[in-house]
């Protein structure tokens, strides 16, 4: 059978040679989950969603998609391959695994972004009741709102413009490195911070700003009091997703992420209001339409370069080396998960998370969804300051809110995509 396949784009060609873990969703439901239907919805949902009906390949020197011709396959937490994109799960670069009422999904961030996997999950969860005997009268918000062709386009490529003169951008000097004894990494878990929607918007129509604009406020004052940073930058490093610029619905990776700049002795002392407006007034500048189209020029041309010599290429991606700790933190959220009101109803809780906790590296994920905003905080600074300090910026701020470890769910992830040139 002559199979479809689908080259990557610069970016997902890089992950695939650093092999760049994703996130992962955990979904909690109300009831038991019948693994036998979910499987079912699964398979319906790829019909809406093709690029999860792919396995990944490397072929004349190129990484691509190709449509998989087995079946997938759900598993049980009793059952599930710690690696998947192998044998045992048919080579399908995600997983679903099953867990009483709890249903986790993971993939590998070659094949999509958060906003990808919500758009996939939604669709499922969907399915999954529907099959299960619920009625929903609204058919329509939890699919795609393109055709099947059209959640695999390449957005990279269809909007790039080599005429495209870009406004500017905005420049700061790099953030300020961080010692690492501040760092000590041993058997940490994870922190949920959970603050009332309300809670953010009330903070937010005072600065006309958005959620975004708020948390990161209270994420770069936490590391500045926490490491003690009275000079330099700090950066709150954000993903903006295109899809909201460029008219597509494609499930593929389709992200960019941006460095707002916390600039210490400026704004240390200035309202909360003022620096999360600055927050906002830099993401506009960013993301002014020749600023991003002229990010998707460099991703095709990267795709160019990467075509022209894979091998030279992939030895320089494999040469960088991260020395220092950067007073930077990577704050991903979705704050529009696009679930029908029907749908959020039958969804207890879900989150977005990562796999592993890294030294030196401060991470935060969230979703807003059920009328909270949840974030998960990945850090293992000593003592948990950076715990400490978050608590006494909230305080200050008098917000309500929820902090308290967790427990990891199984660790599983996908095979060294990066193997598959020497393959």
């Amino acid at each position: 059978m002559d199979l479809k396949r689908y080259e990557m784009n610069g970016k997902e060609s890089i992950y695939a040679l650093i092999n760049l873990a994703g996130a992962h969703l955990t979904v909690d439901l109300y009831e038991a989950i019948d693994a036998g239907i979910m499987l079912i919805a699964v398979k319906e949902a790829i019909a809406y969603h093709p690029l999860f009906g792919t396995r990944i390949i490397f072929e004349n020197g190129q990484y691509c998609f190709e449509e998989n011709p087995e079946p997938p396959v759900i598993f049980t937490a009793d059952d599930a391959p710690i690696i998947y994109g192998t044998d045992e799960n048919n080579h399908y670069p995600w997983i679903i695994v099953i867990q009483d009422n709890r249903m986790l999904l993971y993939s590998t961030h070659v094949l999509t972004d958060g906003s990808g996997m919500f758009s996939f999950c939604k669709t499922v969860l969907h399915t999954y009741f529907r099959l299960a005997g619920a009625a929903f009268s609204d058919t329509v918000t939890d699919f795609p709102a393109g055709s099947p062709e059209q959640t695999l386009e390449n957005g990279f490529l269809r909007y790039a413009d080599p005429a495209c003169e870009a406004l500017c951008s905005p420049k700061s000097n790099q953030p300020v490195n961080i010692d690492s004894y501040w760092f000590e990494l041993k058997d940490q878990r994870p922190w949920r911070l959970e603050i009332p929607l309300m809670e953010v918007r009330r903070f937010a129509k005072e600065s006309e700003t958005s959620i975004f604009s708020v948390v990161a406020c209270i994420l770069a004052r936490t590391v500045a009091d926490a490491f003690n940073i009275e000079t330099g930058n700090i950066y709150v490093r954000v993903p903006v997703n295109l899809r909201r610029f460029f008219p597509t619905v494609t499930d593929r990776n389709f992200v960019q992420g941006f460095s707002l700049c916390y600039v210490t002795e400026r704004m240390k002392n200035m309202p909360d209001a003022k620096v999360e407006t600055i927050f906002r007034s830099q993401l506009d500048l960013w993301t002014d339409k020749s600023n991003l189209t002229q990010f998707l020029n460099v991703d095709a041309g990267l795709l160019e370069q990467m075509k022209a010599d894979p091998e030279d290429f992939r030895k320089l991606m494999e040469s960088e080396t991260t020395e220092n700790s950067a007073a930077e933190i990577i704050y991903t959220h979705i704050t529009k998960p696009g679930f029908s009101e029907e749908l959020s109803e039958k969804v207890r809780d879900i989150h977005m998370d990562f796999n592993a906790i890294h030294e030196g590296l401060i991470a935060v994920s969230g979703v807003t969804i059920n009328s909270k905003v949840s974030l998960t905080i990945h850090q293992c600074t000593r003592n948990d300051c950076f715990m400490d300090s978050l608590r006494k910026v909230l305080k200050k701020r008098e917000i309500a809110y929820e902090l308290y470890q967790f427990d990891f769910p199984p660790e599983y992830t996908c095979c060294n995509t990066s193997k598959l040139i020497e393959e």
